[in-house]
C-alpha cells in the first residue's frame, strides 16, 4: 500500500509533536486476538510508514486505550526491533494509558525491558513476564511448566509436560518460519511468550514474528505452486477447508503434499493436544491473512474468518483450566 494513502486513512490517528516525532494513537481495544481486523490494520498501516521514514521518533499513544492485550504488546516490541534493526535511525516510545488498570499491565508485563523509558511495577505472581528468543529454550519452557505447575495443584504432571511439549513445537516452528539473513537482516528474537495467571484459568499467548504459516507453506512448495493454489481454492473467498492454518493444523498438507511431509508436523501435535485434552481451552491461532479460533463445544471445528490486513508472523493464544 503506497504510504500517502495510509496517511490519509490514519489522518485521525497520527499527529505531528515536534520535528519528525510522530504519535500514532492506538485502537481502543488494542488486541490481536479480541479485535483482529483493526488491530492488524493498525500494526499494516504503520509498517508501510515506518518503511517509508529515513528517520524520526514513532510515539505509541495509549493515552485512551480502553483494554490492551499481549499480543499487541510484543507486537510493538517485534516491529520495534524489526525495524530499527534495518533503520537504527527511527526510534520509539510510547505514551502510556490514562485508566489505572491499562496502565497498570502495561507497566507490569515486561515491556520496560524492551522500551527503556517504560515504568516498572512489580508483577507479584500475576503474570509470567514477556520472554523471547531465537531458537528452541528448553530452559524458558521448563520455567514456563515450574510457573504453571506452582499456580494450581489440581494441573497434573502429564498436562504439564504436554504444555512443554507444545512450547518446544512452537519453537522449533518459529525457526521454521524465520526470515533469512537476506529477507531480513539483523533480526535475530523471532519469538515472544507470555502467561497471565488468573482465577480459574492460565492464559497463554506465543507470537512467533517470522514469515507467518501461509507463506512458509508456499516458500516450502515453491516447485508445486499450481497444486498448492488448487489445493487451497480461491485465495480471494476463502472458507475453513481452505485454510492453510486449519489443514497444517490437521496434517492434511503432510497427507496431499508428500514431498514436503516433515513440514507442519508439530502443528497436528499442538493441536492434537487441545482436542483430546479438555483442560486445554479457548484455541486461537492467526496467522497472514487467516484466523482460526476453536471453540471448545467442538473442537474437530473452527471459526475461519479472512483478515483485510496480514499479520507478519504467527500468534498462538491458549488457556489452561486450573481445575478440570
Amino acid at each position: 500500500m503506497h504510504v500517502k494513502k495510509v496517511l490519509v486513512r490514519l489522518i485521525m490517528v497520527i499527529k505531528e509533536l515536534g520535528k519528525n516525532v510522530y504519535a500514532f494513537q492506538t485502537p481502543n481495544t488494542f488486541s490481536i486476538v479480541k479485535n483482529t481486523q483493526e488491530t492488524v490494520r493498525f500494526f499494516q498501516d504503520l509498517r508501510s510508514v515506518c518503511d517509508a521514514m529515513k528517520y524520526g521518533e514513532i510515539v505509541f499513544d495509549m493515552q485512551n486505550l480502553e483494554f490492551v492485550s499481549i499480543d499487541a504488546v510484543m507486537y510493538i516490541i517485534a516491529m520495534a526491533y524489526k525495524i530499527s534493526g534495518l533503520n537504527p535511525n527511527i526510534r520509539f516510545a510510547i505514551l502510556k494509558p490514562d485508566k489505572k488498570r491499562v496502565k497498570n499491565f502495561i507497566n507490569q508485563c515486561g515491556l520496560n525491558d524492551f522500551i527503556k523509558d517504560s515504568e516498572c511495577d512489580d508483577c507479584g505472581d500475576e503474570y509470567f513476564v514477556i520472554r523471547v528468543g531465537s531458537q528452541t529454550d528448553t530452559q524458558v519452557a521448563n520455567e514456563i511448566s515450574e510457573f504453571t505447575r506452582s499456580k494450581s495443584s489440581q494441573i497434573e504432571a502429564n498436562h504439564v509436560s504436554m504444555l512443554y511439549k507444545m512450547l518446544i513445537e512452537m519453537m522449533n516452528n518459529s525457526m521454521e518460519h524465520a526470515y533469512t539473513d537476506i529477507e531480513l537482516k539483523e533480526i535475530k528474537d523471532i519469538w515472544f511468550v507470555f502467561i497471565e495467571n488468573s482465577a480459574k484459568r492460565l492464559k497463554f499467548t506465543f507470537l512467533d514474528t517470522g514469515i507467518g504459516i501461509p507463506k512458509s507453506i508456499f516458500k516450502k512448495n515453491r516447485g508445486n505452486i499450481e497444486d498448492i493454489q488448487r489445493m487451497f481454492g480461491n485465495e480471494q473467498n476463502k472458507q475453513l477447508d481452505d485454510s492453510f492454518i486449519f489443514r497444517a493444523l490437521t496434517g492434511r498438507i503432510e497427507r496431499e503434499n508428500k514431498e514436503n511431509s516433515n513440514r507442519g508436523r508439530g502443528l497436528p501435535e499442538i493441536y492434537g493436544y487441545y482436542k483430546n485434552e479438555h483442560i486445554f481451552s479457548n484455541l486461537c491461532i492467526i496467522s497472514g491473512d487467516e484466523k482460526c479460533k476453536f471453540y471448545d463445544s467442538d473442537r474437530l471445528k473452527a471459526k475461519f474468518e479472512q483478515l483485510e490486513s496480514e499479520l507478519c508472523g504467527t500468534l498462538y493464544y491458549w488457556e489452561m483450566k486450573k481445575g478440570v
